[in-house]
């Protein structure tokens, strides 16, 4: 029985299982819905409770339900993406940990929260090449240069200029490789906004 319970000994939860893009995109299509669901819900009871001049701004269950719909958007952010990019890659092959596979729903809802498992899913990388690339980031460029031009803030302005810089660089390293294929993280995705649930 020691051995059972025993991390050291015990490999199950490093097992991975292969699931296709295809067979993946409809339960994150699913899971964007029920999260986009659950940040407006918690944003309408937000809303509530601003009004309420009964309760202060400093009330516990108003700090929680604002810290709910920042886990709901990153959530639902997260599902837009992983639904993008299941669709732009239905053919691949996705390694997901038994976490993943809870998380997914696949077998419907176990009710397992924060599975022992290995989870995949943050650090899946999704290949575009710089021709996918560059309009996303142009537009993100025209849209930092228009920010620069009316932020008064010093240090925002600062950190604007620096992305702004940032962004340019990587314009005229495109430009140099046009062919190339780059892998983004989920973050680049959503920063880029390529994923069409976002917009």
């Amino acid at each position: 029985m020691f051995f059972e319970k025993d991390r050291s000994c015990v490999d199950r939860h490093s097992w991975m299982f292969p699931y296709t893009g295809e067979s993946l995109a409809s339960f994150a299509v699913d899971l964007h819905v029920v999260y986009e669901e659950q940040e407006r819900a918690t944003r309408a009871t937000v809303a509530k409770m601003i009004q309420d001049p009964t309760i202060s701004h400093n009330n516990k269950n108003l700090r929680s339900a604002q810290e709910e719909i920042g886990k709901y958007g990153m959530l639902r952010e997260q599902c837009a993406v992983w639904a993008h990019e299941f669709e732009r890659n239905s053919e691949k092959v996705f390694q997901l940990g038994i976490g993943d596979i809870a998380f997914f729903r696949i077998h419907g809802s176990t009710g397992l929260q924060n599975a022992d498992g290995d989870n995949k899913r943050m650090t899946w990388k999704f290949s575009y090449t710089v021709k996918e690339l560059v309009r996303s980031l142009q537009k993100k460029c025209d849209f930092l240069i228009k920010e620069v031009a009316t932020t008064k803030d010093p240090i925002l302005h600062k950190g604007l200029r620096n992305e702004l810089a940032e962004n340019t660089l990587l314009m005229r390293e495109f430009r140099l490789a046009p062919d190339r294929e780059v892998h983004l993280g989920l973050g680049d995705v959503v920063y880029l906004g390529l994923a069409p649930l976002l917009n």
